[in-house]
């Protein structure tokens, strides 16, 4: 985004608004109240009012002009230091927690290198223990689902002895482990 743009059309819009307020004001109440003190005070011909009304509202409106250049102006200046110091705020905000680069040292390519292994050797061990208990999940559900196969009392029996004396000895080995 460019913040030039976003900043000047953002100027532009407060100084129009401005603008028409000010001639609204002008042609509303200015130049109404200088009209009426024109024509008490005008001695000049009766038919001759009217185009000396007209010359009246274009000197006044030339006038006036400048005096809107002026205020526009002053407020353009306003708008675009308010935009500045805005701008410098929202930098600080943004910056706020990041250290500058003469305070904070640079990590060595070496450094970040040892990182690096010592991260892949870690992602390989945790890849082989998710494997690992894959293939082990993968042979439970294999025994789980021949299990449900066999329809022979006696042979059930005999897969059941030998399920609870594996399950027996991990639960010893285990137990030694600790």
């Amino acid at each position: 985004m460019n913040y030039t743009q976003l900043y000047e059309s953002r100027i532009t819009k407060e100084l129009d608004k401005k603008e028409v307020s000010l001639w609204k004001d002008f042609y509303n109440n200015i130049l109404p109240e200088r009209v009426e003190q024109f024509k008490k005070v005008y001695r000049g011909k009766p038919q001759k009012l009217q185009k000396a009304i007209e010359k009246l509202e274009q000197d006044a409106a030339a006038s006036y002009r400048e005096e809107i250049d002026e205020q526009l102006t002053t407020l353009c200046d306003g708008l675009r230091t308010q935009a500045y110091f805005d701008a410098l705020k929202q930098l600080d905000s943004l910056s706020e927690g990041v250290p500058d680069k003469t305070d904070h040292s640079q990590p060595l390519a070496s450094e970040i290198i040892t990182d690096l292994k010592a991260k892949l050797q870690t992602a390989e061990k945790d890849r082989d223990t998710f494997y690992n208990q894959k293939a082990v999940l993968i042979m439970q559900q294999d025994i789980i689902n021949f299990a449900l196969h066999i329809t022979d009392l006696e042979l059930l029996k005999q897969v059941y002895r030998n399920a609870k004396a594996a399950y027996k000895r991990q639960e010893q080995e285990e137990n030694n482990e600790l």
